[in-house]
């Protein structure tokens, strides 16, 4: 069977799960998250990074995204060791920068989180969003980046194993949830929306559209199991995932609304269930 086959029939076959994500209420706060977004990275020139990184269809940066590292796809073996080199290693000192800048930290927002990475990263959006998905994902998936033969985790981590496996608890009560109903493991939900932010930033530069983001969105509820190791994807990340695209959307297009209530409130991001609700 032929890859491309075997994906098309895989789709057919789960294709429910896309109206299962859609018939699950909004998670985010589409508006309000966007609107922080902009007053913690403004200024941004699309056409510039486009320039600076020359972004390509073919560049690997959505199998990098999307593939767990420990997973070696039949053919792409070698372009995900390229992709690696490309989108994580070669960012370690920063990602470690930013890492480090998170400790000691007991409330952090994503605009909190996405000022920081702006920072680190000079003010370039695409290397704030990029190092913040591969923190977050580091942070929270390390255990699923590593097997008997190899530990595809970056430098900065592996170099000061014992004292990242002590942050971690810390660094994850201070994120504040990104589901209306407070739960989640918070690490799923902030790593995919900064890789969905991440390749969003890509795909408008490249292409000046979004279809792709929000394609690769839809997909991403029902290739989770064979594409990370993990289980089925919940409805509420599935979910998540698609208001991210939205709140890329609007960031990127600069149709910033106000949001309604402080950047350090949760409701400026998430929609919050009421209380209820959760009794």
């Amino acid at each position: 069977m032929q890859p491309i086959t075997g994906l098309l029939i895989a789709i057919a076959l789960c294709a429910p799960a896309l109206a299962w994500a859609k018939a699950t209420p909004p998670q985010l706060n589409a508006g309000g998250f966007a609107a922080c977004l902009g007053q913690a990275a403004p200024e941004f020139d699309l056409g510039q990074l486009q320039q600076r990184y020359r972004f390509r269809d073919t560049d690997l940066l959505l199998p990098f995204l999307a593939v767990n590292t420990t997973i070696r796809l039949p053919v792409l073996g070698l372009a995900q060791r390229a992709a690696k080199r490309r989108w994580t290693d070669s960012w370690n000192r920063r990602e470690s920068t930013l890492a480090a800048s998170l400790l000691g930290e007991e409330h952090l927002t994503p605009d909190v989180f996405f000022k920081k990475a702006a920072q680190t990263c000079s003010g370039d959006i695409f290397c704030a969003a990029l190092i913040s998905h591969n923190i977050l994902r580091t942070l929270g998936r390390h255990s699923q980046a590593a097997n008997a033969k190899h530990d595809y985790n970056p430098r900065w981590f592996k170099s000061n194993r014992d004292f990242w496996l002590a942050q971690i608890p810390l660094v994850r009560q201070a994120l504040i949830p990104l589901r209306s109903d407070g739960g989640g493991d918070r690490w799923g939900e902030w790593y995919h929306f900064f890789g969905i932010l991440t390749f969003a930033i890509h795909e408008v530069a490249h292409t000046g559209q979004l279809g792709t983001t929000l394609f690769v969105a839809r997909m991403n509820a029902i290739l989770n199991p064979w594409l990370t190791n993990g289980g089925i994807e919940s409805a509420e990340k599935a979910r998540i995932d698609l208001d991210s695209a939205q709140v890329a959307w609007l960031y990127l297009t600069r149709r910033l609304l106000a949001s309604g209530s402080s950047c350090a409130e949760t409701a400026s991001y998430v929609r919050l269930m009421p209380l209820a609700t959760l009794l």
